[in-house]
């Protein structure tokens, strides 16, 4: 309330990472019979709660509500035996890597115009626009998006910015632009598990470690959408976009590597 200049604030929510805690004077309720996913649920419960208080508090001073941008997002998401892996952190499946991502702006907050996606797919299921509010479906996003949507809404609300240079190859990409045919992204597990994927387009290419009984795995999403059915490898093998997508893998997944073996010797 005493502020007159731009801030930001970042709010880490750690309660819905394990062990899954919430205050003992927190009203739980019985979501599933599995322990662990149950306590997930109640620190997601948690979580909405407080998201209820924090955003009163803004609403208590109109002023600074309207003039506010608010981004909320998960870093990974996290497995319950889908694929017989709990946790996240060996995990390259779609429940580790698919997350939530809203935009919230007040009402003097400029949006870029959300501009129609160019799959049929993404037109028929992108229908959640609210003024105000923008729900993404169905698109192939990434949180490195985030940073070029803040930079375009910072840029069209005439506030003062410091741009990326203009040689930078930074992949992000503005979220209220559509979604390019080729687009590819890249999800890490953890450095010390190795394991790493490609989504491009439908089909989705898994590298799991060395000693993996099955090391890449490729599922078409359109036909099998919770990655339960892998193609065999004669088949993803004999197609070119597969070997091209098998080959950008493994260059990433590499750069990776040796990023996370110099960086944390």
């Amino acid at each position: 309330s005493k502020c007159n200049v731009p801030f930001m604030i970042t709010y880490s929510t750690i309660n819905t990472h394990h062990p899954f805690e919430v205050p003992q004077n927190f009203e739980t309720v019985n979501y599933a019979t599995n322990e662990k996913l149950d306590g997930h649920l109640n620190t997601i419960r948690y979580v909405d709660m407080a998201l209820r208080k924090l955003f009163a508090q803004f609403e208590a001073r109109p002023e600074v509500m309207k003039n506010t941008l608010f981004i909320i997002a998960g870093d990974h998401g996290i497995g319950f035996m889908e694929h017989s892996i709990s946790g996240a952190f060996n995990n390259p499946y779609d429940e580790a890597f698919r997350i939530p991502l809203f935009i919230v702006a007040g009402s003097n907050v400029q949006l870029p115009a959300k501009r129609k996606p160019t799959s049929k797919r993404h037109q028929r299921n992108n229908t959640n626009h609210r003024s105000g509010r923008i729900v993404f479906d169905y698109e192939l996003r990434s949180n490195i998006d985030i940073l070029a949507t803040v930079l375009q809404v910072v840029q069209q609300n005439n506030e003062p910015l410091v741009p990326l240079p203009s040689n930078n190859n930074y992949q992000g990409i503005n979220l209220f632009e559509p979604v390019a045919k080729d687009r590819c992204v890249f999800s890490f597990c953890s450095p010390a598990t190795l394991c790493s994927a490609i989504h491009c387009a439908d089909i989705k290419m898994l590298k799991f470690g060395p000693k993996h009984k099955q090391p890449i795995r490729v599922y078409n999403l359109t036909q099998d959408p919770t990655e339960q059915h892998p193609l065999a490898t004669e088949a993803w093998m004999a197609h070119k976009d597969t070997i091209s997508m098998f080959q950008k893998l493994q260059q990433w997944h590499s750069n990776i590597s040796h990023h996370y073996a110099s960086s944390h010797p």
